[in-house]
């Protein structure tokens, strides 16, 4: 079934909760393939090697205090815990926390006749703690 969006994803870093100012989310996360296809093989052969997760984040409800959250983290490459917490229509949760992550990427920008925004924001999380 599928669950709105509005209210059932919450996001902090460093603890400061950043859900008022977030207008989506995307989590991705990834494992290598490591080629272990050797002269006796029938076929391709693989295990899994290390794993990668990335968050990305559309800030549209920009202000100094994000910008302190964030944009100051990213100049300084400072590691911060991510901590996301998703929740279906049942009220149960996901909760997905990452030490040690650290913001990759933004663009800072706005319009005459709109909002500024943060947008482009990726966070790269080396790995992350399901519970």
């Amino acid at each position: 079934m599928a669950v709105k969006g509005a209210g059932n994803v919450a996001i902090t870093w460093n603890s400061n909760a950043l859900d008022a100012y977030v207008s989506s989310i995307e989590f991705t996360s990834s494992v290598a393939e490591l080629d272990t296809t050797d002269f006796d093989s029938t076929a391709m052969e693989y295990i899994a090697g290390l794993g990668e997760m990335t968050v990305s984040v559309e800030f549209n409800n920009w202000d100094a205090t994000l910008d302190g959250y964030i944009a100051a983290d990213a100049l300084a490459g400072t590691l911060r815990t991510l901590v996301i917490v998703w929740t279906d229509s049942a009220s149960a949760t996901s909760t997905y926390t990452m030490a040690n992550s650290f913001v990759q990427s933004f663009t800072l920008g706005g319009e005459a006749s709109g909002l500024i925004s943060m947008s482009g924001v990726t966070i790269r999380c080396p790995a992350a703690v399901r519970s």
